[in-house]
């Protein structure tokens, strides 16, 4: 098998839970904090938790404001691993952090990681963290925050000091994780 296949191989698990994250779109979230939460079912952007659904994970948003990641709200996913979000008036990137808590579980994806426990929620360590970095609040209405939004946000946070953090060097993470993957960008 080429090297390229054995990636696709082991991605679409990845892929197929988060299609599955985003596909439901009913409920709502909790919202502790921040003007930015909204109920998924009215929400201009709904996001999915995805490395297996993420079910009462912390979610942290941030915009890039002034050089740096400043703290606009909070929310928890739901029981398919979505939470609601109004950014639209949010033209700079967005940040958006999902942390685990003891409350926190994932429905597991991998029967070989899980102990033959595929398809039932587990615990998960408490510093266990996956990001998705969006160009601006408006650029996206569903996203899904897994480990390879994970690794183009992770890009963006470690460029130089004097690189621009901005839609172009958003994109272009976003882009270079794709193609990494060989996936369509």
């Amino acid at each position: 098998m080429q090297t390229g296949n054995i990636v696709r191989a082991l991605l679409a698990p990845l892929i197929i839970a988060s299609a599955l994250t985003l596909a439901g779109c009913g409920g709502s979230s909790s919202a502790s904090a921040g003007n930015v939460s909204a109920p998924i079912a009215t929400a201009p952007n709904v996001g999915g938790a995805a490395k297996g659904i993420l079910k009462n994970a912390s979610v942290v948003i941030k915009e890039w404001q002034n050089g740096g990641w400043a703290r606009i709200g909070t929310t928890t996913t739901d029981a398919n691993g979505q939470f609601g979000l109004d950014l639209s008036g949010i033209t700079n990137p967005v940040l958006i952090t999902v942390t685990t808590s003891s409350q926190t579980t994932m429905t597991c994806d991998s029967a070989d990681a899980c102990s033959g426990n595929f398809g039932q929620d587990i615990s998960l360590p408490a510093d266990f963290t996956l990001e998705a970095i969006l160009p601006s609040g408006a650029d996206a209405a569903h996203f899904a925050v897994t480990p390879l939004t994970t690794l183009a946000a992770e890009w963006v946070k470690q460029l130089p000091g004097n690189m621009a953090i901005n839609a172009v060097t958003v994109n272009q993470a976003l882009a270079r994780v794709a193609d990494l993957f060989g996936l369509d960008s």
